[in-house]
């Protein structure tokens, strides 16, 4: 379990939270088991926790304009509110968390390869940045446990995609046609594309590492670490 605060320019605190294999060893997809889950380690009552119907898109939902026990499609959140948690699944997936301190807003995204290729984390900053009037400059960002440079693995199909904008994020294998690929690398570029010099804080945690204490869907897990940040 991954437990942290970061403190905003007001004084004001955030969590983030990420939940694994040993906090959900009887992992169910069903939304009421996440919010029973995550109101137990956050504290905070199930109707104040959101979650996501995610498809590996791009689509940014507010969730302040959600009601409880909504489950919307889209593939990241955010938030202006106090004690609303926001929940990302991920299995390999990059989690990407994301905040600003005036005025406070957290977000977070879930950035598997076609959303990070299709730009959800790009589009999450330029619809917050552009609503709230805020210097995206001033965003923080945290990318909690996912599939890592040195594990994951794709073929030329998926590497001749990465390639074409930023090649520094792959790693030619000895097999003809296999890649490492890292995904921080790609969002690095991306984000500075925007005119972002982001510092992507990580947990250190590969999904895909033995003995991880992260599901991963690579290794054959069919469940998913829950991915949670609020505003205190």
């Amino acid at each position: 379990m991954i437990d942290h605060r970061f403190y905003l320019e007001d004084k004001r605190s955030l969590r983030i939270l990420v939940l694994g294999n040993r906090e959900l060893s009887d992992y169910s997809p069903d939304p009421e088991f996440i919010r029973s889950r995550v109101s137990h380690f956050s504290e905070i009552p199930e109707e104040r926790i959101f979650l996501l119907d995610q498809v590996h898109g791009t689509d940014v939902v507010d969730s302040d304009r959600i009601q409880a026990g909504a489950v919307p499609q889209g593939d990241a959140l955010y938030t202006t509110e106090p004690r609303k948690v926001l929940v990302i699944k991920t299995a390999d997936c990059m989690p990407v968390f994301f905040w600003n301190g005036n005025p406070a807003l957290v977000g977070i995204v879930h950035s598997g390869w076609k959303g990070t290729l299709a730009g959800v984390a790009e589009t999450a900053i330029r619809e917050t940045t552009r609503k709230y009037g805020f210097d995206p400059q001033s965003l923080q960002f945290y990318i909690g446990p996912y599939a890592t440079g040195k594990q994951y693995e794709v073929g030329e199909d998926v590497a001749s995609q990465f390639r074409k904008e930023c090649p520094t994020a792959l790693k030619q294998l000895p097999t003809e046609g296999k890649f490492l690929l890292e995904q921080k690398v790609f969002l690095l570029n991306r984000l500075k594309n925007l005119g972002v010099e982001a510092f992507l804080e990580t947990s250190g945690a590969c999904t895909m590492t033995a003995n991880s204490r992260y599901f991963s869907h690579r290794r054959g897990d069919t469940a998913r670490n829950l991915n949670c940040i609020w505003l205190e």
